[in-house]
């Protein structure tokens, strides 16, 4: 009985150990980057927009008062970057899907 105990452990770590691979892979990243001014100046609470450029879909974030910010869960395509601070003008960054992380 306990040899056979040990069997089915044995097993089940195996099972696990060669499956637990599979669902950690994802089609999905995220853009992290930081806004700076000019003059090299940290711009916080700017709107980020992430659109795809095959889509449309718009997915947002802003920064922090370290001027970083992060978009998650972000399909593996092209994005266009949209920058906004109150009271300033728009900027626009193409990011591919290789820059992405």
């Amino acid at each position: 009985m306990r040899a056979s105990n040990l069997a089915v452990a044995r097993l089940l770590v195996l099972l696990l150990v060669c499956v637990s691979p599979v669902f950690a892979q994802s089609d999905r990243g995220g853009i992290t980057g930081r806004v700076t001014d000019q003059t090299g100046a940290v711009v916080a609470d700017a709107k980020v927009t992430a659109v795809n450029v095959e889509t449309g879909e718009t997915r947002e974030g802003r920064t922090n008062g370290e001027g970083n910010y992060t978009i998650p869960q972000l399909q593996a395509v092209t994005y266009t970057i949209k920058v906004k601070r109150p009271a300033s003008r728009q900027l626009q960054l193409k990011v591919s899907k290789s820059r992405c992380k």
